[in-house]
């Protein structure tokens, strides 16, 4: 559960140590560098998260920001994209405090395949049909198809959207936990559907 909560954290910019650097003996700018080479993971591609940064101009090159529902949407999508990155900012903090991943990873997890599917939604209404392409010719250079491609990844990876409601719910709502009839079964006898 620790290693998912860390990852969460990876993948949503809260780049802090688990149990924060004396817990490893690292010093703190040590832990930071760390933290910043593991986050490479999550940066060298980041049409997954949906490139919520390009609709702006995306729009105005377009001329589709002339559309009303178009600048609801991408007003929305920034809405969202800032509440989110607050939210990111007070996990740091917590983590700097030497807080252990909590919950709040969940949360930008979710928050995280939200924005990502907005996004594409809003990079696909803004491009239509071209979106599609790929190549040097197409659309952004091919950039627009691969945030449609690789949007559903975001939803997944670290632990799926289903897996992040059953956190939130337990450890944020103090909702019952899901009934589970195979806790005490050793994974070769848990049923499975039988051809």
């Amino acid at each position: 559960m620790t290693t998912l909560a860390h990852e969460r954290g990876l993948a949503t910019g809260a780049l802090f140590a688990v149990g924060g650097p004396e817990a490893k003996g690292r010093t703190a700018r040590e832990a930071a560098e760390e933290a910043a080479e593991y986050a490479k993971t999550y940066i060298w591609y980041p049409q997954r998260a949906g490139r919520a940064d390009l609709v702006p101009s995306r729009a105005r090159e377009t001329g589709a920001s002339a559309d009303p529902i178009v600048r609801q949407r991408a007003a929305q999508l920034v809405a969202m994209e800032r509440a989110a990155r607050w939210n990111v900012e007070r996990s740091r903090a917590a983590r700097a405090q030497g807080r252990p991943p909590g919950a709040e990873g969940s949360l930008a997890k979710l928050c995280g395949s939200n924005i990502a599917r907005a996004a594409a939604m809003v990079h696909g209404q803004i491009t239509g049909a071209a979106a599609m392409l790929t190549g040097p010719d197409s659309p952004a250079g091919g950039v627009i198809a691969e945030i449609l491609v690789s949007v559903p990844a975001g939803s997944i990876a670290g632990g799926t959207d289903e897996i992040q409601h059953n956190i939130i719910g337990e450890r944020v709502l103090g909702l019952p936990k899901e009934p589970s009839v195979d806790t005490d079964v050793p994974f070769r006898e848990v049923r499975r559907n039988q051809r």
